[in-house]
């Protein structure tokens, strides 16, 4: 009896120290400090390493660990010995050969031991330790760029700003100036952090600067590096137009000047004179449809001849190509603009609304309210009658004149037509026009001076209409049009595939409101 008992215990010393040999070690598990536990047969690899080499890439809260690969390693077993007493900190799959560390106090040091396994589970026995101690405060974040918008000046009023050289999880603040102002915070995730800004007010150029403070709250000092954003009220070459509740549209911006085609060299977005075309059609002739989309956007400027020979797709398509909220001019945002250029009195030759005419611009005649520019017309020292005075004292060209422009019925992703079709030659713009099919407030003025309708007609210089079977709209005239051409003139003849050399387009910017 005594005997069996004897081999009971021996059998299961021999199952505890086999156990003991080939158990892998834990996160955590505390070793003597020799780096060994008290089975020593577990500390007995063949295998040469040398260990752990340096500790580099050393913050605030982190450091990196290295060491070098050796053949036959399956795995490494890394040790925090900063205590005197190391402990199992993690393991990693060879091959990789370094570790960032986080999450560690600031201005401590640190000291790290690697081992390695082999693939009968048995761990080297080196002791070399590597050590060092992390920065007192955290280091200023190193760079920051515009992630949306990406050009340095823009209309969006929550520019998204990419800051680097942070710590996972860091709280960076984001500031309009040396980090006074706050304007958006986020916590990182890696060493970069996109943070959405806020509270900005149009109208200014920012310079925008960041810092950081650690999980360990040490704040950095603010960065010295920065990233410019200019925050218009409107994208470059652009007005605002007041809002108009009776037809629905709020506050909204337009190109001052029809659409030039131009090329942001600079990547600024603000139009240059020497970035437009200098024709403004593919060849002088004007005989090619739909050309330089590939290498033009539309721009705003009183320089360059404004874009033409697009079809009404096409010149919708490119306001769209802007970004996000532009698109090509809607009927009712031009009728907007119209009744506000109606009811200011500089817009009339009496200087006084309802005195006189309404100035018509480059009509090819010359009168009272038109002149003849021999062509089409652009550039500085223009004649007064090609420019119009909003209420807000903004000023907008040729909206009457020069060219003829596309308008979109609505505000829709594809061009839209006119919803009634009818035949008609060019005439007075009456309540009866097309069978009185359309809303008054689709075309006809509004008559601030309230003038009998009976007489308010195109001898104010409010333009014709005509029908026809297109439903392609353009407005406002051209130089060919002479008295056809008005604020308020309109052809539905056109249809998807007229592309002419005197029509061309001009794009909005619907502000976002809340």
């Amino acid at each position: 009896m005594k005997t069996l008992t004897i081999k009971i215990i021996f059998l299961f010393l021999m199952v505890s120290l086999f156990g003991c040999e080939t158990k892998e070690y834990e996160n955590g598990k505390t070793i003597n400090s020799s780096g060994q536990d008290l089975h020593e047969s577990t500390f007995s690899s063949e295998l040469k390493f040398s260990g752990a080499t340096s500790l580099f890439d050393i913050t605030d809260s982190t450091v990196s660990l290295s060491w070098t690969d050796i053949e036959g390693a399956v795995e490494y077993y890394i040790y925090d010995s900063s205590s005197g007493t190391p402990v199992l900190h993690s393991k990693i799959n060879a091959p990789e050969s370094s570790l960032k560390i986080s999450n560690l106090e600031s201005g401590r040091i640190y000291s790290f031991i690697v081992r390695v396994k082999d693939e009968l589970k048995l761990l080297d026995d080196n002791t070399n330790i590597v050590s060092a101690r992390t920065l007192a405060t955290p280091d200023a974040p190193t760079f920051l760029s515009r992630v949306t918008p990406v050009k340095e000046n823009g209309v969006d009023r929550n520019p998204e700003i990419v800051v680097f050289g942070v710590n996972s999880g860091d709280t960076v603040e984001l500031f309009s100036d040396a980090c006074i102002t706050k304007i958006g915070e986020e916590t990182s995730r890696s060493s970069f952090v996109v943070i959405k800004s806020d509270q900005l007010v149009p109208g200014v150029t920012y310079s925008i600067h960041a810092k950081r403070t650690n999980h360990n709250n040490i704040s950095s000092m603010c960065s010295t590096v920065s990233v410019s954003y200019g925050l218009k009220s409107c994208p470059d070459g652009y007005i605002t137009v007041p809002e108009n509740p009776s037809l629905n549209i709020q506050e909204f911006c337009v190109m001052a000047y029809e659409a030039r085609a131009w090329v942001d060299l600079d990547s600024d977005d603000i139009v240059d004179s020497t970035e437009l075309h200098f024709v403004g059609c593919n060849e002088i002739g004007c005989t090619t449809k739909n050309w330089g989309t590939t290498s033009y956007s539309p721009g705003s400027s009183t320089h360059g001849p404004p874009w033409r020979m697009l079809d009404a797709n096409t010149a919708k398509a490119e306001c769209r190509s802007l970004g996000e909220n532009y698109d090509l001019i809607s009927n009712l945002e031009w009728m907007t603009i119209a009744e506000n250029l109606e009811k200011v009195a500089d817009n009339w030759s009496g200087l006084s609304v309802g005195d006189g005419c309404l100035y018509k611009g480059n009509t090819g005649v010359d009168d009272l309210c038109s002149y003849n520019a021999g062509g089409i017309e652009y550039g500085i020292l223009r004649s007064s009658k090609a420019s119009m005075k909003l209420s807000n004292a903004e000023i907008i060209m040729d909206f009457s004149g020069n060219i003829a422009e596309w308008v979109d019925w609505g505000q829709e992703d594809l061009f839209t037509r006119a919803p009634v079709y009818c035949e008609g030659e060019w005439g007075e713009i009456t309540n009866d026009f097309c069978d009185s099919s359309f809303e008054s407030t689709d075309f006809m003025p509004f008559n601030p001076a309230r003038i009998p309708a009976s007489t308010y007609l195109n001898s104010y210089g409010v333009g014709l209409i005509e029908g026809g079977p297109g439903g392609h709209i353009v407005r406002g005239g051209a130089y060919l049009y002479g008295a056809k051409s008005g604020i308020y003139s309109a052809s539905l003849s056109q249809s998807e595939n007229t592309a002419r050399e005197e029509i061309g387009f001009r794009c909005v910017y619907r502000i976002p409101h809340p």
